[in-house]
């Protein structure tokens, strides 16, 4: 069956050949989006440092208790590439895939939760969009984790203008308040991963987190798929 399958995916490839999203170069692994030579040009996170302590200066990690991400955000790149085809050209299963490969990088690492809170869209941007990148790779790692994606226990109240031309403070400010707890399940005791599609300034995820600890005892994880390590490269990110 399985060698049935590979002459039929080679046929396929022959028939309706795939290219690499980023440099357009002919693929032929079904499950990949890029080929290996951009895949190799990612700088992928580095889960030996501390990175609540070490940008604790420069955002806001104090709400969180540890965050993490598969990949550094670099403009003009494929890390860019990869978050603008999940965010605004509907590559929802890229998304998916890209979750699954946070979701296997975190269970390398041996990092857990009980579950997994997306970032909200307030309903009008999920209207417009058409659906919630951050809910999409949340449950690409919940796939690999096995562990529930919950989507009914934040809701984003306020439509927030975009943070692209907005500084650190200015990020903060725009967030504050726009969150809600539309959920009555008891969270007490638990760890859950709030998951963003990008971590800039963090002040995003630190607002939603900060709103669940006011109500209950738990630990939370920032995740993200991109983390800017670069401060300089926060207004190089459309929101």
């Amino acid at each position: 069956m399985f060698f049935l399958k590979n002459i039929f995916n080679s046929f396929i490839d022959i028939i309706f050949p795939r290219y690499c999203f980023n440099c357009e170069n002919l693929i032929l692994n079904e499950d990949n989006y890029f080929c290996s030579d951009c895949y190799r040009k990612l700088s992928y996170f580095d889960y030996s440092i501390n990175h609540k302590e070490y940008y604790a200066e420069e955002k806001y990690c104090n709400k969180v208790d540890n965050l993490y991400s598969l990949f550094y955000f670099e403009p003009n790149s494929i890390s860019q590439n990869i978050i603008h085809l999940i965010k605004y050209q509907n590559k929802q299963k890229l998304g998916l895939y890209m979750g699954r490969k946070l979701g296997e990088t975190l269970l390398e690492h041996g990092i857990k939760a009980d579950m997994i809170i997306p970032v909200p869209l307030h309903k009008s941007r999920k209207r417009e969009r058409g659906y919630n990148q951050s809910e999409i790779i949340s449950l690409g790692v919940a796939e690999v984790l096995k562990i529930p994606t919950l989507t009914k226990i934040l809701t984003r109240e306020r439509n927030t203008i975009s943070q692209t031309e907005l500084n650190r403070a200015e990020r903060k400010q725009n967030v504050s308040g726009a969150f809600r707890i539309s959920n009555d399940i008891d969270l007490n005791n638990k760890t859950i991963f709030i998951l963003d599609d990008v971590i800039t300034s963090g002040a995003t995820i630190s607002e939603c987190s900060n709103l669940l600890k006011s109500k209950f005892n738990i630990k939370v994880i920032s995740l993200s798929l991109a983390y800017v390590k670069d401060k300089h490269d926060i207004l190089k990110i459309e929101t």
